[in-house]
């Protein structure tokens, strides 16, 4: 929970940021005040076809202006910690684009940043999380849209 005149003291959200505004919003609250994490989920984001939050190559650009922005004042002792930020931004665009599935070319961008996650960051990138990350996207990037959908549906009830 956070309080109003703290977001207000801070300048609200950041609209020239988008789909990462609210990350930018807590890293500049967490620069004023102390922050508590609770262990739980508090919020979750809904994610529908078509929105917003669905738009991965906006999204990839808002992420990266939040993570360039925030090293910029880091101070020195975090700067390392930049690669490991990059390579989970990419990593999460990289199962975003896989979520959304709409077509052959969701296989090969989730391909895209794969690589570019890997080359900042290989450590996230652990033997089940690659494996799992590979099988689907090489189903969606190779088979047709229909067939791709009904078999990544039945990976994540297996997975699940």
């Amino acid at each position: 929970m956070i309080r109003r005149d703290a977001i207000v003291g801070i300048g609200g959200f950041d609209e020239d940021i988008y789909g990462a505004d609210d990350w930018d919003l807590f890293i500049r609250l967490a620069k004023q005040a102390p922050v508590a994490v609770s262990p739980h989920h508090e919020v979750y984001y809904r994610i529908v076809k078509g929105s917003g939050s669905a738009q991965v190559e906006k999204i990839e650009q808002g992420c990266l202006k939040v993570v360039n922005k925030a090293f910029k004042i880091a101070p020195l002792e975090l700067q390392p910690l930049q690669n490991k930020s990059l390579g989970i931004v990419y990593q999460y665009l990289c199962f975003r684009t896989l979520e959304e599935a709409a077509q052959q070319s969701s296989g090969l961008q989730a391909i895209r940043y794969f690589n570019k996650s890997y080359r900042c960051s290989p450590e996230l990138w652990g033997f089940p999380t690659l494996s799992k990350f590979f099988l689907r996207a090489f189903i969606i990037a190779l088979l047709p849209p229909k067939l791709s959908r009904v078999i990544t549906i039945k990976m994540r009830q297996c997975f699940s």
